[in-house]
C-alpha cells in the first residue's frame, strides 16, 4: 500500500502508512510516540529534521550535519535514549564515548544509526505491529559504515567502530562478521571493558557455521597479564564489573585451553592457581567496597552477583566429567534464580534490547544444566517472560531451545511438585565463596533429581536464521557407556 504524502511528521520520518487521524494520528498514540503533527503543503527535508526535534525530546547534542534524512536522527535519538541506556552494566562507552564521536566520525554515525534503525524495527516487533523498512536501513547504514571505515586513523575510533558494528552484526545474525569486529577491538587497547564484555557474551553463544574462534582471541589476549592483575582496590561499581568480566573471559579462555589440550597440565594448573588467587582477591576488594553500602535495590551490583555466582559455578562443576556433576549444585541455580528474580524487581528488564550481557545467558544455563525439575522450570518461566535482545541472545529463541531441551529430558517423567523459593535470604557475603568448606544451601534435594545420565543433552549446536524466525539444532546427547564424551544425536528445529 501507497504511503500518503499528507501524513503525519513522525510516520513521514518512520517510513509506515499513517491512519492520518487529526489533531494526533491514532498509530502514533498506539505505540505511545509523541505525533509531529501535520504541516501545510509539501515540507523541505530541512524543516523535517527541524520538527522532529521540537516533537521529540531534546537533542541539542545530535550531529545534524553528518545527517543525510530525517530518518538518520529519528534512529539516532532512539539509541540515544533507549538503546545506550538499557545495557545491565552501567556503560560510559555508549552513553557517553561512543555519542560523541559520532560528531566528528561519519563511519561511527552510520554504525550507530544502524543500531538505532534495528532499536526501531524491534519496537515494531514486540508490538506486533506491520513491519516496517528499518532493518533495510539498519543493513544500508552498516554497509556505508564499512566503506568509511578506511578513512579512520585513530586507535580510539577504530576501536569504537569495530564495538557498534559487532553490535549491528549480532542484531543482524551475522556471526562471522561479528567475530571479525570483536577481534578487531580487542587488538587495540581503546574500550576494552566494552570489549571484554561483548567478548564474554560471544564465548557463550557459538553458531554452528560460526564457531567461535577461541585460537584467535587468545593469540590476542594477554592472559597471564590478566590473571596477576589482583592489587587494584574498587573503587566504584563500574570498575568492579569490569575487573570481574575480565576474569571470567580469562577462565573461559583457560578452560578452553585445557578442554583441546592446548596447555599441558603443568602451564594450566599454574594458570589455574593464578586465576583462582585473582577471582578471590576480587571478592576480597568487593567485601570492602560494599561495607556500610545498602545493596538490597542496587540494579547493578546484583547484576555483579549474578554473574559471580555462575562464574562461580563454572568453577565449581568444570568442564569435564558427567552432566550428573551439576546435581550437587542445586543450591547455586537456586541463589542465581532469586537474584534474576530480584533483579528484574529492582530494575524490570522484560521487552528490552541491550548490546551487552544480561538476564538470558544465566537463565538458559540454569535450564539446561539443573535438572532438577522445578528449579529449572522456575528458570524457564522467567526465560519466557522477557521477550528481550541482549547481544548476540535472544530471549524468545533461547526459551524454546531451553523448552526443547526440557522437554526430551523430562519425556516420560512425572510432572514435578512445586518448590517454593525463600526470596528473603540474605546474600551470601562475598567473602565466604572462597571458603575451603563453602556450601550454598538449598530447598531442593538431588534426590528429587530424576533425569539419568543417559536421556541428559549434553550440548546444543544451534544454527539460527533470524529471517524465518527458525533454529536448527543438533543436540548432543550424553554418553551411556561412561567412556565416550558423546552418545547418540538429535536433529530437531524449533521456531520462535
Amino acid at each position: 500500500m501507497r504511503r500518503s504524502k499528507d501524513g503525519c511528521v513522525t510516520c513521514r520520518i518512520r517510513r509506515v502508512k499513517c491512519d492520518e487521524t487529526r489533531p494526533r494520528c491514532r498509530r502514533c498514540d498506539t505505540a505511545n510516540r509523541e505525533c509531529g503533527g501535520y504541516p501545510t503543503g509539501r515540507m523541505p527535508r530541512r524543516r523535517l529534521v527541524e520538527l522532529l526535534g521540537s516533537s521529540a525530546s531534546p537533542t541539542s547534542d545530535l550531529p545534524l550535519a553528518l545527517a543525510a534524512s530525517p530518518a538518520e536522527v529519528a534512529y539516532f535519538d532512539l539509541f540515544r535514549q533507549v538503546t545506550a541506556s538499557s545495557t545491565l552494566f552501567d556503560s560510559e562507552f555508549w552513553q557517553r564515548d561512543l555519542l560523541q564521536l559520532t560528531h566528528s566520525e561519519p563511519a561511527i554515525w552510520h554504525a550507530t544509526v544502524a543500531v538505532g534503525a534495528l532499536q526501531a524495527g524491534w519496537q515494531v516487533e514486540l508490538r506486533g505491529a506491520e513491519s516496517d523498512e528499518s532493518t533495510k536501513d539498519a543493513v544500508m547504514h552498516y554497509g556505508k559504515a564499512l566503506a568509511l571505515a578506511r578513512n579512520i586513523d585513530c586507535p580510539e575510533k577504530a576501536a569504537a567502530l569495530s564495538l557498534i558494528l559487532m553490535a549491528t552484526t549480532n542484531m543482524l545474525g551475522r556471526w562471522s562478521e561479528s567475530q571479525l569486529h570483536i577481534l578487531a577491538s580487542l587488538r587495540m587497547p581503546a574500550h576494552q571493558d566494552t570489549a571484554v564484555r561483548m567478548d564474554f557474551q560471544a564465548m557463550s553463544y557459538s553458531d554452528s557455521e560460526s564457531p567461535y574462534p577461541y585460537d584467535k582471541t587468545s593469540a590476542v589476549t594477554d592472559l597471564d597479564r590478566i590473571l596477576l592483575d589482583t592489587a587494584q582496590e574498587i573503587t566504584t561499581i563500574r570498575e568492579a564489573g569490569s575487573r570481574m568480566f575480565a576474569v571470567m573471559r580469562a577462565y573461559f579462555l583457560l578452560d578452553e585451553s585445557m578442554v583441546t589440550g592446548e596447555l599441558a597440565q603443568g602451564p594450566f594448573l599454574t594458570r589455574y592457581e593464578a586465576f583462582l588467587r585473582n577471582l578471590c582477591a576480587w571478592e576480597r576488594c568487593m567485601e570492602r567496597f560494599n561495607e556500610g553500602k545498602d545493596e538490597s535495590q542496587l540494579a547493578e551490583t546484583l547484576s555483579l552477583r549474578l554473574y559471580h555466582a555462575l562464574l562461580r559455578l563454572f568453577v565449581r562443576t568444570g568442564s569435564l566429567g558427567p552432566e550428573t556433576r551439576f546435581d550437587d549444585c542445586l543450591g547455586y541455580f537456586e541463589y542465581i534464580i532469586r537474584l534474576a528474580t530480584a533483579l528484574q524487581e529492582a530494575s524490570p528488564l522484560s521487552g528490552k534490547l541491550s548490546l551487552e550481557p544480561g538476564l538470558i545467558i544465566p537463565l538458559y544455563t540454569i535450564v539446561h544444566r539443573c535438572r532438577h525439575s522445578s528449579l529449572r522450570h522456575h528458570a524457564l518461566g522467567i526465560l519466557q517472560g522477557l521477550n528481550n535482545i541482549e547481544g548476540n541472545w535472544r530471549s524468545a529463541p533461547a526459551a524454546r531451545v531451553a523448552a526443547r531441551v526440557v522437554a526430551i529430558e523430562e519425556d516420560g517423567l512425572a510432572p514435578s511438585t512445586v518448590l517454593s523459593i525463600d526470596h528473603a535470604q540474605p546474600w551470601v557475603p562475598w567473602r565466604a565463596w572462597s571458603r575451603v568448606d563453602f556450601e550454598l544451601p538449598s530447598s531442593a534435594s538431588p534426590a528429587d533429581v530424576l533425569v539419568p545420565e543417559g536421556n541428559r543433552v549434553r550440548d546444543v549446536c544451534p544454527m539460527a536464521d533470524l529471517e524465518a524466525r527458525r533454529m536448527d539444532l543438533r543436540m548432543l546427547m550424553c554418553s551411556t557407556n561412561g567412556v565416550d564424551p558423546y552418545g547418540s544425536v538429535r536433529e530437531e528445529v524449533v521456531y520462535f
